[in-house]
């Protein structure tokens, strides 16, 4: 069993290129999953239609993708490709407890709440968000 970082990299046809800076994100994490002996996952190949789901949508995949590609994993990180991680990150799999874990969206809090508002008026109808 291995600890896996799963990222999305999925190019978009209206956007060709789109994902070409992100390849400093994932070389980084790369690097960094090299030293400490665990593996980097990289989709990019669409489950869906561009039309019908975008990149980021693709992430709630991951363990089924994995699963279906026969990769077997202790814990799974699920992150953004346009992250970069310094190369003497200490390793956050130890320190996890082999629990579900998230971290907090300290960024751009206008973007937070229209994503709230958009995934409200699609998952949680009858329910209000504020």
């Amino acid at each position: 069993m291995n600890n896996i970082i799963f990222i999305v990299n999925l190019d978009e046809e209206k956007k060709v290129g789109r994902n070409n800076p992100y390849k400093f994100g994932i070389q980084s994490w790369k690097k960094w999953a090299k030293n400490k002996g665990y593996e980097v996952f990289i989709l990019t190949e669409r489950v869906y239609d561009e039309d019908y789901m975008n990149a980021n949508w693709h992430k709630t995949y991951a363990l089924k993708l994995l699963d279906n590609n026969g990769i077997d994993y202790d814990q799974v990180l699920i992150v953004d490709a346009d992250i970069i991680v310094h190369p003497n990150c200490p390793d956050f799999f130890l320190e996890s407890e082999n629990k579900f874990c998230a971290v907090m969206n300290d960024g751009c809090y206008e973007w937070v709440n229209r994503s709230i508002k958009k995934y409200g008026d699609y998952l949680f109808k009858d329910i209000e968000i504020k």
